[in-house]
């Protein structure tokens, strides 16, 4: 993008006089990210004036991993409807932040973009938040639990591996950890569960060996596929 640029502290009073776009200021080694009107809010307009023009945009990337690294929105799952679901909250009427577009993502519109080869979609156990349905399109499930662990995960690990789809679980922990001392504070907050923390009967623990070793198990074999089959 012409103008979009770095520049240097001698040039700041002269960019600013003149309206310069700059994404990032140098001074004595130091830079500072330019977040401002003449900065990455600028990227704002630009794209609302590609869209009234009927401009689509494209912002290169980079694969400097392999031939067959997929790309994905780095997403949770929000969506950015029309009518967005309501609930009440102290007697008013509010929409929902993760499907009003609040959280700043839009999960259906994301997985239309040509450059995205697949989504992200966080889905929590229904202990958590209200179940939805939602339509068959490609996108990953991350950090989700669930109480009948030694029913369920066994053939849902099998059926990834047989056709060779990611697997993420939610929740690996371990008994006696404190929200100071974890490594998942969303796992340890009181605050989120309905229960005491941290064994909330959903996460996966290195003493549930029924459980444990489907993963570690499916780890290994799709740690050797990882070299010769990425197909």
């Amino acid at each position: 993008m012409q103008g979009f640029n770095a520049i240097n502290g001698s040039e700041l009073a002269g960019a600013l006089q003149s309206g310069l776009t700059y994404y990032q200021l140098w001074n004595s080694s130091q830079w500072i990210l330019n977040d401002g009107p003449q900065g990455l809010q600028r990227l704002d307009y630009v794209i609302e004036s590609a869209g009234k023009h009927n401009i689509k945009i494209i912002l290169a990337f980079a694969n400097n991993w392999d031939p067959f690294h997929l790309i994905t929105t780095g997403g949770e799952g929000q969506f950015f409807q029309k009518d967005p679901v309501k609930y009440w909250f102290n007697g008013t009427l509010v929409s929902d932040y993760n499907f009003d577009g609040q959280a700043g993502e839009d999960f259906e519109g994301d997985l239309k973009l040509p450059n995205i080869d697949f989504g992200t979609y966080h889905m929590y156990p229904q202990s958590w938040y209200p179940e939805l349905d939602f339509p068959g399109s490609n996108f990953t499930v991350e950090e989700w639990g669930l109480e009948n662990k030694s029913i369920v995960y066994p053939s849902w690990v099998k059926k990834a591996l047989d056709t060779k789809h990611a697997i993420m679980p939610w929740q690996f922990g371990q008994l006696g950890l404190t929200e100071s001392g974890g490594n998942r504070l969303i796992k340890y907050a009181d605050a989120i569960l309905n229960g005491a923390s941290p064994n909330d009967g959903l996460a996966i623990y290195p003493n549930e060996t029924t459980v444990w070793d489907v993963f570690t198990n499916a780890a290994k074999i799709q740690n050797q596929r990882s070299g010769d089959d990425i197909n």
